[in-house]
């Protein structure tokens, strides 16, 4: 692959122009909230929807376990309907992050005759771990096809050729000591392309791995500047990877604003931004060698310009009264 500098370079000067000329103010791009709009995001028995951590947790957890209802219950909301929980499920617990959650919680609680300062836990399961509920707890589709519903096929062999191992967890992130990538699910982010550009960031991490590139990887209690040098190669690399991959579609402000937020533990010295580009330039190269033609495909697709749209997905009906 022919390969052009001047843009690295162009950007890098831009996110020091940026950094170093106002303050900037940097948001995730991941949320539970962006789960609303599918009809399978995890809701209680009386379809309100869970929230935060929570709708996150058992979104994956419903991937993971290949659950096809969004519907998740207590034990005691179990028995309410007259059904019986599988001899093998195994509970998810949640959060009491809302008024209603606390209710449902503090029911059960009293039943067991526990305090309110015992009920910040409690434990659901899925309509599909539950015998017996009435017909409309029990999903017509499965969580996956929600998952693939805006994916970029081309994208996703780019990610998948490079041989990373990619697990669904509640935000993102990369672990050395198992060489794993986490990301969110795919519905947490508002549209692909910032999916994309953050799984593109924890994969610059994970290039930095001993059996690859060998950049240290520091532990951000024992060497917080060694650890703020790796998030700019990150950020640096996931916006170059971007032009390779025709996918620079969100505000280079933002990886800036990123930026700007290590930099503060480097005392603000716009001189670790330029080093940094050149190992995230190396890092980008490193991965761009892995994109290998395979025997079902013999040339890379090209990569869409422009993700297409979100579609919309209608609002499901409230269950009827059991």
């Amino acid at each position: 692959m022919t390969r052009n500098t001047d843009p690295y370079e162009t950007i890098t000067q831009q996110i020091i122009d940026d950094v170093t000329s106002k303050e900037l103010h940097w948001k995730a791009w991941w949320s539970a909230e962006n789960l609303l709009r599918h009809e399978l995001c995890p809701r209680h028995y009386d379809n309100v929807p869970f929230t935060g951590k929570n709708a996150i947790a058992l979104f994956s957890r419903a991937i993971e376990k290949h659950f096809r209802s969004p519907y998740w219950l207590s034990f005691r909301q179990v028995v309410a309907f007259r059904g019986t929980v599988s001899a093998a499920a195994q509970p998810s617990v949640v959060l009491c992050e809302t008024a209603q959650e606390q209710a449902y919680r503090s029911q059960a609680a009293t039943m067991r005759h526990k305090a309110d300062r015992d009920i910040d836990l409690y434990k659901v399961f899925n309509a599909d771990q539950i015998e017996g509920l009435p017909l409309h707890f029990y999903g017509e589709e499965a969580y996956s096809d929600v998952e693939d519903e805006r994916r970029m096929d081309d994208l996703d062999l780019f990610f998948g050729r490079t041989g990373a191992i990619t697990k669904v967890e509640t935000k993102p992130s990369y672990s050395p000591f198992h060489d794993t990538v986490y990301m969110p699910p795919f519905s947490c982010f508002d549209t692909p392309a910032k999916y994309y550009a953050t799984l593109a960031h924890e994969l610059i991490h994970w290039t930095g791995n001993h059996s690859r590139l060998n950049r240290t990887l520091y532990n951000p209690v024992e060497n917080l500047q060694g650890y703020a040098k790796e998030e700019l190669i990150a950020e640096l690399g996931s916006s170059f990877l971007a032009i390779e991959l025709g996918l620079e579609c969100r505000p280079l402000e933002h990886h800036a604003a990123y930026i700007q937020s290590w930099l503060k533990d480097l005392n603000n010295n716009p001189a670790f931004i330029q080093s940094a580009s050149e190992a995230a330039e190396k890092a980008v190269r490193y991965i761009c060698t892995l994109r290998k033609p395979s025997p079902y495909s013999p040339a890379y697709p090209p990569v869409s310009p422009t993700p297409p749209a979100p579609t919309a997905r209608s609002v499901p009906k409230p269950p009827r009264p059991g």
